[in-house]
C-alpha cells in the first residue's frame, strides 16, 4: 500500500494546476497518511539570474504558512510536512541552508535539474538535448550535495540525459553515485511523473546499476496537480519499482541538520 509521499508541488512553482487543498484531499481519499510538500526551493542566485519554476524569496513565508495551515486543518486525517526540492549549487548553497533554518523546514529532497558553470554565474539544465557539462560533473555535484547531510533522498537521480553521454562513461559515473548513496544510506527515487509521462526517467539503465550496487529506492509522485495523485498511475509506478528487485523505503528519515545548529559538512 502506498501511504507516504514526500514529492509534492504547489502553485508557487508556476506550473502547478489546481490547489494544495485538492492535493491534500486526494491524498486522504487514496489512503495516503503522510504527505510532504517539497516545492522547488528558492535560491539566491548570483548575477541576477532568475528561474520561472521556483518561488521567489518574497514568497517563502506564504508557502510555508499555507502548508502549515493545511497541516493544522487536516491533522486528524493526514500528517503534512513542509519541505523543498532543492538544488545543490555549491557557491550559493549557504543561502538555501539559511532559509531552511529560518523557516524550520522539515526536510529537503535533492532534485538536481541544473549545474553551475565555473564561478557560479550561470546555470545549465542537465536534461537538455545538448549538454555542456559532463555526467561526471553531475555526479560530482550530487555526491557533494549528499555529503552535506541536508538531503533526505535523491529525487529522479537519473534525470541527467544519458543519451548525451557515452554509455561506458554514464555507467562508470552513475555507479559512483549509487555507491556513495548506499554508503550514506540515502534512497534513490523512482519518479512517478516521469514514469507516467514516459520521460527518459526512471530508466532501466540507471536502476540496473542501482541493483548491482544494492541501493534502496523510494517512490515519489512528483505531483503538480491533484489529478496526478492517481492510484492507477501510482500503482503502475510501484509495480515498476518492485520489478527492479530493490528494497523500497516506504517512509523516509527526514534530515534537517539546521534544527541542530549544524552547518553543512
Amino acid at each position: 500500500m502506498y501511504h507516504a509521499n514526500y514529492h509534492t508541488h504547489s502553485h508557487f512553482c508556476r506550473h502547478f494546476k489546481g490547489t494544495e487543498r485538492e492535493i491534500v484531499e486526494k491524498a486522504i481519499e487514496n489512503g495516503i497518511t503522510k504527505l510532504g510538500f517539497s516545492d522547488h526551493s528558492p535560491q539566491v542566485f548570483r548575477n541576477g539570474y532568475t528561474e520561472g519554476m521556483r518561488m521567489g524569496l518574497d514568497e517563502i513565508s506564504s508557502y510555508v504558512g499555507l502548508i502549515r495551515e493545511l497541516r493544522e486543518e487536516y491533522k486528524n486525517d493526514i500528517e503534512i510536512y513542509v519541505g523543498f526540492e532543492g538544488e545543490y549549487l555549491p557557491s550559493i548553497f549557504d543561502g538555501l541552508y539559511d532559509i531552511c533554518k529560518e523557516y524550520d523546514i522539515d526536510y529537503m529532497i535533492m532534485g538536481q535539474h541544473q549545474l553551475e558553470y565555473p564561478g557560479g554565474l550561470t546555470y545549465e539544465r542537465v536534461f537538455s538535448e545538448e549538454i555542456i557539462h559532463t555526467v561526471k560533473s553531475f555526479v560530482n555535484t550530487v555526491i557533494e550535495g549528499m555529503e552535506t547531510g541536508c538531503f533526505s533522498y535523491i529525487g529522479h537521480p537519473d534525470v541527467y540525459n544519458w543519451h548525451a553521454a557515452p554509455r561506458d562513461e554514464y555507467v562508470t559515473e552513475m555507479t559512483r553515485l549509487c555507491v556513495r548513496a548506499k554508503e550514506l544510506n540515502i534512497p534513490l527515487e523512482v519518479n512517478n511523473l516521469g514514469h507516467t509521462e514516459n520521460r527518459h526517467y526512471p530508466g532501466d539503465l540507471f536502476f540496473g546499476i542501482a541493483k548491482e550496487v544494492g541501493n534502496s529506492i523510494v517512490v515519489g509522485i512528483d505531483a503538480h496537480s491533484p489529478d496526478q495523485v492517481n492510484p492507477e498511475d501510482i500503482n503502475s509506478t510501484i509495480e515498476y519499482a518492485e520489478s527492479l528487485g530493490l528494497p523500497i523505503v516506504k517512509e523516509i528519515t527526514m534530515l534537517h541538520p539546521w534544527r541542530d545548529g549544524k552547518t553543512p559538512t
